[in-house]
């Protein structure tokens, strides 16, 4: 039986011979297509890929004028209310964990756990006070300490942080101090010290 290539009309004796011939004159293995590494005509970046891939990355890149934008599933007004209510009220009933489960820290989490394990304190990450969880806290002294992106500094944002610490309050809870990561990443080297034995100086 004769094998033809696809790529080159080659015609090959056997199926492994083929599997050959495309690994070494096609840079094909295994059946996948070939990488290169391909400019994108928009904004200019060398990538690693197949051709199918550039083609779709120029198809959404940020600097293409005709980008193609994804248009996600839209819920009605009503659907959005009704899902608001029934998060709200699993939270106050305490059912509620969390909308992504907790499962990974965001990169400014992950930061400070690595500050707080660096420096030999114990300490719980996502803790969970009901009907809340907390980045950082330390049970014991019913102490804690939270690490906020810029969504926490908007309006909306603002006005939760304010009643979630009134009603943590209200259990017992002493907020440490609130991070607010933006600034922090632009302290310089010795201010950003400065902060964290700030921090560390109210858990002794």
């Amino acid at each position: 039986m004769i094998w033809v290539c696809e790529h080159c009309g080659a015609e090959i004796e056997s199926r492994r011979k083929l599997y050959k011939h495309k690994s070494e004159e096609h840079k094909i293995k295994n059946g996948q297509a070939p990488k290169y590494d391909l400019k994108c005509k928009y904004c200019g970046k060398i990538k690693h890929i197949t051709r199918g891939e550039m083609t779709r990355h120029e198809m959404h890149c940020e600097k293409n004028p005709n980008k193609l934008r994804c248009k996600g599933h839209k819920n009605t007004e009503a659907i959005c209310k009704r899902i608001s209510l029934g998060m709200k009220k699993a939270h106050r009933e305490g059912r509620a964990s969390s909308w992504i489960g907790r499962r990974k820290r965001s990169y400014a989490e992950q930061s400070w756990f690595n500050i707080f394990t660096n420096e030999n304190v114990k300490f719980e990450n996502n803790y969970y006070v009901k009907p809340y969880w907390l980045d950082f806290a330390w049970p014991d002294k019913k102490l804690y300490f939270e690490v906020d992106g810029k969504t926490h500094y908007t309006s909306k944002g603002k006005l939760h942080d304010e009643e979630r610490t009134e009603n943590l309050k209200e259990q017992g809870w002493t907020l440490l101090g609130r991070c607010n990561w933006s600034e922090y990443q632009r302290l310089p080297k010795e201010a950003k010290r400065t902060y964290i034995e700030g921090i560390l100086s109210k858990l002794l």
